[in-house]
């Protein structure tokens, strides 16, 4: 076949969606109740993988941080509808991908200053170019501010 005559599937991307600060602190407040709670602000907090949980062993043996009932890994995935999704709704919240957890992590970090080196090892990026890539749209925001603080600095009047 010509490689002309070639199709390149579609990619599907799903757009990332990332709680507020305000929304964060709503789904960890209905979240505490949850048996789960500590994989939830794990998950928030951190900005790790949703998947990396699942193989997380204590330092000191071999048991697993979060365990199912028999005491081997969980599955994330069955925990969505009856337990992360019962959050969303309880708090109002619109409904996001546990996957957004980690933006929401990430967003909140960069939004808040935190160096993008920082933030881009936090989350376990290669580079901080892939952090700077994947969250460019949070720093969009940023830029009236960054020519705020320089004109402060420069010119010696606050604010």
């Amino acid at each position: 076949m010509p490689q002309s005559e070639l199709r390149l599937p579609h990619l599907l991307f799903r757009e990332m969606r990332a709680l507020s600060p305000d929304q964060a602190r709503a789904f960890l407040a209905k979240a505490a109740d949850d048996e789960w709670f500590a994989l939830w602000r794990l998950l928030l907090t951190t900005g790790i993988r949703p998947g990396e949980p699942c193989g997380l062993k204590w330092a000191t043996g071999n048991e697993l941080i979060f365990a199912n009932p028999q005491g081997g890994p969980i599955d994330i995935r069955a925990l969505v509808r009856p337990h992360f999704n019962r959050i969303l709704s309880r708090a109002g919240l619109p409904h996001i991908r546990r996957y957004d957890l980690r933006h929401t992590a990430a967003t909140i970090l960069l939004a808040s200053g935190v160096h993008v080196k920082v933030a881009s090892e936090m989350l376990g990026h290669s580079t901080a170019v892939l952090t700077l890539d994947v969250f460019s749209h949070v720093l969009e925001g940023m830029q009236a501010e960054a020519a705020a603080t320089m004109e402060r600095v420069l010119t010696g009047r606050a604010g």
